[in-house]
């Protein structure tokens, strides 16, 4: 899975002494620190392709409005994690994931190329978009049970 943000971008983001506290007092550029920080990105980069995967090939391009969303729901995760997640992070977090919810369901969109290919994995071979997958457990597959 594709990190949408950087632990750089975090930094940026947050002030690092802040950072700090949130990773239980882990100093900036320990593996404990950047563990924390990645796992915060991970999810939620995670959290963005599961609304995002609905209507884009997966990983998505970079962009700033991907970053920015990665950036709400990491802040909130980390901050959430440690009980300490302010007001405004949590409407900024809400923020992003209405708009996550409104892409999903095709009321908003991305600032993705348009006509993009879908991107590729390890290995080769493109990533489909759902409605290129065959369901196992369709309703045709499941007629008589």
């Amino acid at each position: 899975m594709a990190l949408y943000a950087t632990v750089e971008d975090f930094e940026q983001r947050l002030p690092v002494v802040q950072i700090v506290g949130l990773c239980d007092g882990a100093a900036q550029g320990s593996a404990a620190y950047t563990e924390l920080v990645t796992r915060a990105l991970t999810a939620a980069s995670a959290e963005v392709d599961s609304y995002a995967g609905a209507r884009y090939a997966l990983p998505l391009q970079s962009s700033e409005r991907l970053e920015q969303l990665t950036l709400d729901v990491a802040v909130y995760w980390l901050q959430k994690r440690r009980n300490m997640a302010s007001e405004a992070v949590r409407t900024q977090y809400e923020d992003a994931v209405r708009f996550l919810r409104d892409l999903a369901a095709g009321k908003a969109v991305l600032d993705q190329p348009s006509g993009a290919d879908a991107q590729t994995v390890a290995g080769g071979g493109a990533i489909g978009s759902r409605e290129d997958a065959e369901y196992v457990f369709s309703s045709e597959a499941l007629k008589g049970y």
